[in-house]
């Protein structure tokens, strides 16, 4: 029964199944929504050029759009390391991805805390890519489907 199942998880202190997964969406969810508006708040000076005769950009507005499109690049940053740490456990927990990728992943997710000095992103960037390519990549001890023509 459902119920009990939930209620020993709660009665031994760990967190119900999907618990792991739904932070994983959460996290890359707000990941994206805060590093596409990092992408605008940087992006918004060279679509106000074209109306430069009608709005004025000064220094200090320059300054505070590029702030604020760092401020929400960072907290991008912080919201996507909770993605790839979800990412981390469920794959340690379950083997439903390699083992060396949970704990790459980890080093990962730590790494994405000091996004202050942008190299973090090149390194989500990467980690994007290889598990792409490993979710495309048929289940090991699984053979490819067959051709049939």
């Amino acid at each position: 029964h459902a119920g009990d199942a939930e209620e020993g998880h709660q009665a031994a202190g760990r967190p119900e199944p999907g618990t792991w997964s739904r932070l994983a969406l959460v996290g890359g969810t707000v990941s994206s929504v805060l590093l596409i508006g990092a992408g605008a708040a940087w992006a918004s000076f060279a679509f106000a050029v074209e109306d430069a005769d009608e709005f004025e950009i000064t220094p200090d507005l320059d300054r505070l759009m590029g702030g604020f499109g760092y401020i929400l690049f960072f907290s991008g940053l912080m919201a996507s390391s909770l993605l790839v740490f979800a990412t981390a456990l469920v794959t340690l927990r379950t083997g439903v991805l390699p083992f060396w990728l949970g704990w790459l992943s980890v080093a990962v997710a730590v790494f994405m805390l000091f996004g202050a000095i942008f190299l973090p992103f090149f390194a989500l960037i990467g980690w994007v890519v290889l598990v792409s390519i490993l979710l495309l990549l048929p289940e090991r001890g699984e053979r490819p489907p067959a051709v049939t023509t």
